[in-house]
């Protein structure tokens, strides 16, 4: 290396900088501009905020809940240090089956590994109904959950929702359906008609 050349940061560490431990799939949806103009984004289910580090640091305006008092005890020193003028009652302690927050009051919600934590279909649905009330027309829903590909013949089949088209659904995962009738709705499916995410273009 030549001496004379500055030395610069490693290129995992300046991404990492800047971005924390991010989702990837998440990642790839700030790449692909889905948050360019949302700029009120809601980690539902937010843990210690690895989520939302970019989203602090860029000046969007960040909420998030999470059962785990001292992960959001956690996501409110990161608020502090790097969006102070953010309130920290905007990360809450708490399910969100009941999100505290008024209708299409955000403009994302990004639900990561915790959607599948629901002990049965009924949380599952209000878990859904409750992230999609806040939502805004237009607004974005990202989920990323645990799949039962390759696992079918070890667990029982449950249902897939149906989405309404003013929102845009994004997923890494492969079990539900979009472009529905207005409001959500539960939808029992075959084994001929298997559920599949799809995502309407942004």
């Amino acid at each position: 290396m030549d001496p004379a050349l500055p030395l610069l940061p490693l290129p995992s560490a300046e991404v990492r900088s800047w971005f924390g431990e991010i989702d990837i799939y998440l990642f790839d949806q700030i790449i692909k501009g889905r948050f360019d103009r949302r700029r009120r984004v809601l980690d539902a289910g937010c843990g210690d905020g690895r989520n939302l580090i970019y989203f602090l640091r860029r000046g969007f305006s960040c909420f998030g809940v999470d059962q785990d008092r001292s992960a959001v005890e956690h996501v409110r020193g990161l608020a502090a240090t790097l969006s102070p003028e953010l309130p920290l009652q905007n990360f809450q302690v708490g399910d969100f089956e009941h999100l505290p927050w008024d209708d299409h009051s955000v403009d994302a919600v990004i639900c990561s590994a915790a959607l599948h934590f629901a002990v049965d279909e009924a949380p599952f649905g209000r878990m859904l109904q409750s992230m999609w009330r806040v939502l805004a027309p237009d607004g974005l829903f990202f989920a990323r959950l645990a799949s039962s590909i390759g696992l079918e013949s070890r667990i029982q089949r449950g249902a897939a929702w149906i989405f309404p088209t003013d929102r845009n659904v994004s997923s890494s995962t492969s079990r539900c359906c979009c472009n529905g009738p207005s409001g959500w709705e539960p939808r029992r499916l075959t084994r001929s008609r298997p559920p599949t995410y799809s995502i309407r273009g942004a």
